[in-house]
């Protein structure tokens, strides 16, 4: 009878255990983050969910809810929805909702109609550009957030990883809470 040296037993047992441990298929974040656009007149705060399979940098498969308020009384403030199917929705403070498809061909063309719709009437390019990027890059997940430093655009104002409490409960049911308290009061 043969037996397995010692060694090769236990690098079996590590690999098992390895693959247990790699084969968990994903882990949540949720993020809430601001930024002021200091050429448009407003602030930009997105709350994002989702999960992130393991081995992954960033999430294609997340929700995301931005909510831009105006620092002057010119402008209404309105919401963006972000699905991980990249169906998405406006709604502008006691005005007009509609659907969105984000298509990196049009995005800033989309935004630009609802900010017009919303009052805004000092459009910038590269302020819009931004909005759509940063926003974006919540909904991918912790690396693709924009962080202090990353911007020469954007203020970055706070960003937060919710580790703790999207682990207490779902991405998706987290999100939801959050929205709730989303507000464009300071």
């Amino acid at each position: 009878m043969k037996f397995i040296p010692p060694t090769v037993l236990l690098l079996i047992v590590i690999g098992f255990y390895y693959w247990i441990y790699t084969s968990d298929s994903a882990h949540g974040f949720c993020t809430v983050a601001e930024y002021d656009a200091p050429e448009m007149n407003f602030r930009l705060k997105i709350v994002g969910a989702g999960e992130i399979e393991t081995g992954a940098d960033l999430s294609f498969d997340t929700n995301a809810i931005a909510l831009i308020c105006p620092s002057a009384n010119t402008s209404k403030s309105f919401r963006l929805k972000r699905t991980a199917e990249l169906a998405g929705e406006y709604a502008i403070t006691d005005g007009e909702t509609g659907l969105l498809e984000w298509d990196s061909q049009r995005d800033q063309t989309v935004l630009e109609t609802v900010f017009q719709a919303a009052g805004y009437e000092r459009l910038s390019d590269n302020e819009i550009a931004e909005t759509m990027r940063v926003f974006k890059g919540i909904s991918y997940g912790p690396k693709g957030t924009t962080m202090p430093g990353q911007s020469d655009i954007f203020k970055v104002i706070s960003v937060n990883f919710k580790t703790e409490q999207c682990q207490a409960h779902s991405a998706s049911k987290w999100l939801e809470e959050s929205e709730k308290m989303l507000s464009c009061a300071q």
